[in-house]
């Protein structure tokens, strides 16, 4: 099975992991609760911007306890001295029963990965205006000749 989920940048926990997925992929071994996922893997300390972050579906939270948190089932209540580091694309599969079916007992294995977006490049997009902006100068000045020779 394979779930998707977009990293926030902008907290210090999103940028860590994505740091380190771009240097390799990360095996981590989740526990199964009623309603999240739940490992040891730290990410962020005590001195990190911390808050209370609610128990939305699909929110990914790391923890000052050491764990990354992957939020399944939207329950009442939230996570305290967490961060919420990012976010699942997709719940598609992700119950309890169809992750007791592939798990291990009470644990499944997830396999993290880093994958480029599909943006395109800056350079790309610089070398396409600079294209334009060649070509719409050279029709300005074949304008400005016409105008002149025919005066």
């Amino acid at each position: 099975m394979e779930w998707e989920f977009e990293l926030d940048l902008k907290t210090e926990g999103g940028l860590e992991l994505s740091n380190r997925l771009k240097k390799e992929e990360i095996t981590l071994t989740f526990g199964i609760d009623i309603y999240l996922l739940c490992n040891d893997y730290p990410l962020i300390n005590e001195q990190s911007s911390l808050e209370t972050v609610p128990t939305e579906e699909g929110y990914i939270v790391a923890t000052k306890f050491n764990a990354i948190i992957i939020v399944f089932t939207k329950v009442n209540g939230s996570l305290s001295s967490a961060q919420k580091i990012g976010q699942m694309i997709s719940l598609e599969g992700m119950s309890k029963s169809n992750l007791k079916e592939i798990a291990q007992g009470d644990s499944i294995n997830l396999v993290l990965a880093y994958e480029e977006p599909d943006t395109p490049k800056i350079a790309e997009i610089n070398k396409k205006i600079i294209i334009i902006m060649i070509i719409g100068s050279s029709i300005l000045i074949i304008l400005l000749i016409i105008k002149f020779i025919f005066k």
